[in-house]
């Protein structure tokens, strides 16, 4: 999936902001975010969960996703992490909450 993120992310930034988080590097911020399948992508706007969904899409998917709820945030600059497993690595920046 993080190929698709990636790309998603190339069509989404700047009005959203896509990031990565490792799981298994980062399991303290996984489990306050109630991460239990993996890929789980969360959308927040202004530091408050909006959306969340588990499992593999492409990147036509995770942009509609990401647009259909971009409406319940008001219009506010959002961020859409990817929880992934060690070893899943694309072009994205890396970034820690």
């Amino acid at each position: 999936m993080a190929p698709a993120f990636a790309q998603a992310a190339h069509v989404l930034e700047p009005s959203m902001r896509l990031i990565k988080l490792n799981s298994q590097e980062e399991p303290d911020v996984a489990g306050r975010l109630g991460i239990q399948g993996i890929p789980t992508m969360l959308l927040f706007a202004n530091g408050r969960k909006v959306a969340r969904i588990s499992g593999a899409m492409n990147a036509a998917a995770i942009v509609f996703w990401a647009q259909k709820h971009a409406g319940h945030a008001g219009g506010t600059r959002m961020t859409i992490p990817m929880i992934e497993r060690r070893g899943e690595r694309s072009q994205c920046d890396d970034a820690n909450f």
